[in-house]
């Protein structure tokens, strides 16, 4: 409250920026976690709470005669238009929500939050599921065995889950180099996926010099130094390294070659044989932030033609990144599920571009991840554990604006485009997608905060907050999507993805979700829902009926003449 410099405003008004409807007279109340814009119509004394997590942006415009206005854009694409009777009590509003939604740490963003735990609430979740992914009890070979011969170095210890079965091995400086890397799951085609950060110059083994040039995964020499070690296991990924894709999500050969100048990795295909090299155009966090920006520009527009919301559109480049993201996707679902290759995919850093095209490739090929359950684990285990960095990205504190972008969000409009393109292949609905993506910056749940699981456990983040998935999970029913059936084609094995551009659709849903002049604001998926819902309830009460009238015609059935 320290930060507050006014509580409370009279006569503010609230604009609709699509419809011509007469602004919204109200009070506007500034508190410790929201703001809050409630309406004077005493037959409706509407309530609009923005969370001080979400809000991204505040412009102080310049002062009218009606008053002065003040623009807030929120991550979560909500615009709030105010027009507030005198100047200083804008300026003390715009001056206490610059600090509000800057913090300098999380005992201020989501702390206040801590609700009291419930042991049983908790046993609902999938978090039993989540662990036993991440031992590798789903898919075999590669988590669960490769990595019994890993180091627990430093490094390894900041980016990696501790429930990973890591042990001390005396090619201990080999590993460390790999730290970077998160295994994926092998697939009945007998491909694995392997995720890594880009590899450094670094001395792997006593005997073994590694150049810019090797990439350590993909050494066969410095396999065979410690196969005396592990035997059968090593032995088998050995004969993986002889035939994979190596998939990097730089747009361009030149971009590596920048990266190599720099000491970092780059993989020279002389070095190796029988390895498919291949570049992606997925661009970088700073492309895809500006990009994003673009096209919230174009939806901002209060009654753009159709040739101004199309160039509008066009010229964000953003549908082109999704489309670039889901390209990689389907090639590596491509390269294992039908051509039974393995595939190492890696970037700079492997936090960012490598998550969104090892998700979408794990969507694509295993029906698991495509059940409400089966999301919340792939969420878990490719993002949140193997150590996105939520907080640079997505802005939850006092931080560097060049490190964030929408790196998540692209992901889950990728797998909304998926289920427009498979509408039966997804246990769950478009706002399940809306309910995460809102919770990735609202920091009333624990599970997207921080950068990796070493600053999750040193802050205490699983006693001190609340579980998303637990949340989700007590109401998957609001989540279902009634589509969905567990014996159709597209819920049964691999889905093949036509990239053409025409499949590819602006996501309305997302981005203009709280304006309340556009029309129609019922999805088809929620009229389904509601049909269904009907019709169960309709059910029922033929199913009481018919129990009335066997209990009727047993009574009457011995006064039959």
């Amino acid at each position: 409250m320290k930060h507050i410099d006014i509580e409370r405003v009279e006569n503010v008004r609230l604009l609709d920026r699509i419809s011509s409807k007469k602004a919204a007279l109200g009070t506007l109340y500034l508190t410790a976690t929201h703001v809050i814009f409630v309406e004077n119509a005493p037959d409706t004394r509407k309530e609009t709470w923005i969370l001080h997590s979400q809000i991204s942006t505040i412009e102080k415009q310049a002062t009218t005669a009606t008053g002065c206005h003040l623009l807030i854009r929120c991550k979560n694409f909500q615009l709030l238009q105010l027009i507030i009777p005198q100047e200083r009590d804008c300026h003390d509003v715009y001056i206490s929500l610059i600090r509000l939604t800057r913090p300098g740490g999380y005992k201020c963003v989501c702390f206040p939050f801590r609700l009291k735990r419930n042991d049983q609430q908790f046993d609902d979740a999938p978090q039993s599921v989540i662990r036993a992914v991440l031992r590798g009890e789903k898919g075999g070979f590669p988590l669960a065995q490769l990595r019994t011969v890993v180091a627990r170095g430093p490094q390894v210890a900041v980016r990696w889950p501790e429930d990973m079965p890591l042990q001390t091995a005396s090619a201990r400086p080999l590993f460390v180099a790999l730290s970077g890397s998160c295994s994926r799951f092998n697939w009945p085609s007998g491909g694995f996926l392997w995720e890594q950060a880009q590899h450094a110059c670094l001395k792997l083994h006593s005997s073994v010099q590694c150049s810019r040039d090797v990439n350590p995964v993909l050494s066969p020499h410095l396999i065979v130094n410690v196969a005396r070690e592990s035997h059968d296991t090593l032995w088998r990924f050995l004969s993986w390294v002889l035939r994979v894709t190596v998939l990097c999500c730089r747009p361009l050969q030149l971009n590596a070659m920048a990266n190599r100048a720099a000491g970092k990795g780059y993989e020279n295909e002389d070095n190796y044989s029988n390895i498919k090299f291949q570049f992606i155009g997925i661009e970088n966090i700073h492309v895809m932030r500006n990009s994003l920006q673009k096209m919230l520009e174009v939806c901002e527009l209060k009654s753009p033609s159709m040739s101004d919301f199309l160039w509008g559109l066009e010229n964000s480049g953003w549908l082109r990144h999704i489309k670039a993201i889901m390209d990689a996707g389907t090639f590596i679902a491509k390269a294992v599920a039908e051509e039974g290759a393995s595939v190492l995919v890696h970037c700079s850093d492997g936090w960012d571009r490598t998550a969104q095209v090892c998700s979408v490739a794990s969507l694509l090929l295993d029906p698991h991840y495509r059940t409400l359950k089966g999301f919340m684990v792939l969420i878990e285990k490719d993002w949140i554990s193997f150590g996105h960095k939520f907080n640079h990205r997505y802005g939850n504190l006092d931080g560097d604006p060049k490190e964030i972008s929408p790196v998540i969000d692209q992901f889950i409009e990728c797998v909304w485009q998926l289920m427009e393109q498979f509408p039966c292949a997804f246990e769950f609905n478009e706002r399940f997608l809306i309910h995460i993506q809102h919770h990735i910056y609202s920091c009333q749940f624990g599970n997207f905060l921080c950068n990796s699981q070493k600053e999750r456990r040193e802050l205490k983040i699983q006693e001190r907050t609340y579980s998303l998935w637990a949340h989700l999970w007590k109401n998957r029913a609001d989540y279902m999507n009634p589509l969905f059936r567990a014996d159709h084609s597209q819920t049964q094995g691999i889905l093949r993805l036509p990239t053409t551009p025409c499949n590819f659709m602006f996501w309305s849903g997302m981005y203009n979700r709280f304006e309340k002049g556009l029309q129609p604001r019922q999805s088809v998926t929620d009229y389904l829902m509601a049909v269904k819902e009907e019709t169960q309830q309709l059910e029922e009460e033929l199913e009481a009926l018919e129990e009335v009238r066997h209990t009727f015609l047993t009574i009457a059935a011995p006064w039959k003449p």
